[in-house]
């Protein structure tokens, strides 16, 4: 890691540079661009400070910050760097003539916008006491700004959680503003696109994604004064959840009534939103309810409509089955025996449809209760045997 007073040519791993000759770098009070050449400053040029007063000023938003300069055993040793109000020096006189020398680096500050001004504060007296501030070096991550004495302020703590086909956003508020705008790229450091503006909370939902891709975020805050720079990055990959281990089970033709919650009355909410991952195999209405099309296994995915909450159901369609049922009239009953000399247990699968009882004996009575579709089972106690048959009711 270089240490201030050596020769860096190019930014270390985890920086990046800037030339100070380019854009969002302001200078005046004399200062002026020089062209020195191959093999001396960065890229060849170099910004002169050789005017008591003459002055740089940039914003940054990041954590760290470089000066590179020239260094020599003639140049200035009290030079004035002004960050976020705090005063700094800092030489460029050294034992020997180093260009693209370290002068200054400030490590550790906040990931937000910083106002940075360096100010020469000596008389120039010929070629001794020359300033030559040549390019800054900022973190990889970083972003150069415009010069801004008053930044709006960035928003911090951007937090990312990913979800099915979703990213949710949340990060801490700053005071006066009319808004953020949301950006999001796929690649870690941009370039960033806008995909929300003026985002009136502290929190969003990104549901225009695609599962198994990383995306990078950022937050800018709005105020009277402009846009802040930009938050602290976050990534997340949204990812499908695993198939449920119990499926539904329909006969091609049959329909289901799914809802979003254990109330009946909740049907149809138009809270939530519906759909099917292959609607030729079975499809789903905006109320909830499925019909089964064809031999097929599909999910059926519930959420509600900002995307806080997601649910999803197998729904596997079988072809239709002819079985041997019992028919009886609501009301009506019938004796059931099983032949077996041990304990035993009778289940109905549908008790609204029809009841069994006793359901411990090896004759059990089977009663109509409403119209429907029951399986009633018998096995014995220890499970070595077992029979079942079809109860269809009708009014």
């Amino acid at each position: 890691m270089a240490t201030v007073g050596q020769k860096l040519t190019a930014p270390e791993a985890g920086w990046k540079r800037i030339n100070l000759t380019l854009d969002n770098v302001s200078y005046g009070g004399g200062t002026d661009s020089y062209k020195y050449g191959a093999n001396t400053a960065y890229l060849g040029d170099t910004l002169r400070l050789n005017v008591k007063g003459a002055w740089v000023k940039l914003n940054f938003n990041g954590d760290r910050i470089r000066i590179i300069g020239t260094s020599s055993d003639g140049y200035d040793t009290s030079i004035k760097i002004n960050i976020d109000g705090e005063d700094f020096t800092f030489s460029e006189r050294t034992g020997a003539f180093i260009w693209q020398a370290l002068v200054f680096e400030k490590t550790g500050m906040s990931n937000s916008e910083h106002t940075v001004t360096i100010t020469r504060i000596s008389e120039y007296k010929g070629d001794n006491l020359q300033v030559h501030i040549d390019a800054i070096d900022i973190d990889e991550n970083g972003e150069f700004l415009p010069y801004n004495p008053s930044p709006v302020p960035v928003p911090t703590n951007l937090t990312v959680t990913a979800g099915d086909a979703k990213v949710t956003l949340n990060w801490n508020a700053v005071t006066g503003v009319t808004g953020y705008n949301v950006k999001r790229a796929t690649t870690a450091g941009g370039p960033y696109t806008t995909i929300a503006s003026n985002v009136s909370g502290t929190s969003y939902v990104d549901s225009a994604i695609t599962n198994g891709t990383t995306y990078y975020y950022v937050v800018t805050a709005i105020t009277a004064n402009g846009e802040s720079g930009n938050s602290n990055k976050a990534s997340a990959t949204p990812t499908a959840p695993p198939d449920p281990k119990l499926h539904i089970v329909l006969e091609v033709g049959e329909q289901i009534q799914l809802i979003g919650n254990i109330l009946p009355e909740i049907i149809g909410d138009p809270n939530l939103e519906w759909n099917s991952a292959f609607p030729n195999i079975a499809s789903v209405d905006a109320t909830g309810k499925v019909t089964a099309h064809a031999e097929g296994v599909t999910r059926i995915q519930v959420k509600t409509v900002d995307g806080t909450w997601t649910d999803y159901a197998l729904v596997e369609v079988i072809a239709k089955e002819y079985r041997l049922s019992i028919l009886l009239k609501v009301g009506e009953s019938c004796l059931l025996k099983f032949a077996a000399d041990k304990d035993v247990i009778w289940q109905s699968g549908d008790s609204a449809v029809a009841t069994v009882d006793p359901s411990n004996a090896p004759i059990t009575r089977v009663t109509a209760r409403a119209g429907g579709l029951s399986l009633v089972t018998v096995k014995t106690a220890d499970g070595s045997k077992r029979d079942q048959i079809y109860v269809t009711v009708i009014k």
